[in-house]
């Protein structure tokens, strides 16, 4: 099966944030890509979802396979802050026909941890409903976050029944995640390209 790699960035980010340019330069700029977010939820599934497509369908074209087409392809989404929100919708959209995997740094799953920060954006964010977090998936959190408290999520996924849910909770490490402890985020994807072969 082959893989792509999709990293969704935070808020007021870019998708050439450094960890973009770290998975880039680790897995190949052939198979990591970002799109830029709009702030507006609907917006960013639609337009984001069609970028999505279309490398896939570019995917498709360079290596034409027969038979169930959509099977060959995995995605792995990776995402970083307020990027988690819309990885975790666009996986519930693209996993009915694609394989996916969720690699969640420092989740904003409910915006309101964002409106507050950023009053200025609150009618836009306001827009967002909070999603609960999904089975399925490897959560990276960082314990002293400074800029979302990720102590009610550590209780939920610590005490989590569903199956292949996973966290890896640092302790040293901030919002950013942009130091040695990503190393541990493309271990973990390395693993995951390796056992889906």
């Amino acid at each position: 099966m082959n893989h792509l790699i999709i990293f969704f960035h935070g808020y007021a980010s870019s998708p050439k944030a450094e960890k973009f340019q770290k998975l880039a330069a680790y897995f190949g700029p052939n198979q990591v890509f970002a799109f830029a977010a709009d702030l507006d939820p609907e917006r960013s599934l639609v337009e984001v979802l069609a970028n999505i497509e279309a490398v896939i369908a570019g995917k498709k074209q360079e290596a034409p396979v027969t038979g169930a087409e959509s099977e060959r392809i995995g995605l792995i989404l990776v995402g970083s802050s307020m990027g988690c929100w819309l990885a975790s919708r666009l996986s519930q959209k693209l996993g009915l026909d694609y394989p996916c995997q969720l690699v969640l740094i420092n989740p904003c799953l409910d915006p309101a941890h964002v409106r507050a920060q950023h009053p200025e954006h609150a009618d836009v964010l306001a827009k967002y409903q909070a999603v609960e977090p999904l089975p399925k998936a490897h959560y990276f959190i960082s314990r002293h976050d400074e800029v979302i408290d990720h102590t009610k999520i550590i209780e939920e996924l610590t005490g989590s029944e569903v199956g292949n849910t996973a966290i890896s909770i640092f302790e040293d490490a901030d919002h950013r995640f942009n130091g040695p402890e990503f190393s541990s985020v493309l271990r973990y994807i390395e693993q995951l390209l390796k056992t889906q072969e």
